[in-house]
């Protein structure tokens, strides 16, 4: 099987990178805004 992206809504962004970095052991690519009070990061 193979995966392109996944996209998940979150409420709290920082949290969210910390579980991921942290716990699943994925790094951030990038962080970038895409809106008004939206905020895209890619791991």
């Amino acid at each position: 099987m193979k995966l392109a992206w996944v996209t998940v809504t979150v409420k709290d962004m920082d949290e969210s990178i910390r579980f991921y970095t942290d716990i699943v052991g994925l790094t951030v690519d990038s962080r970038r805004p895409a809106g008004p009070g939206v905020e895209l990061a890619f791991l």
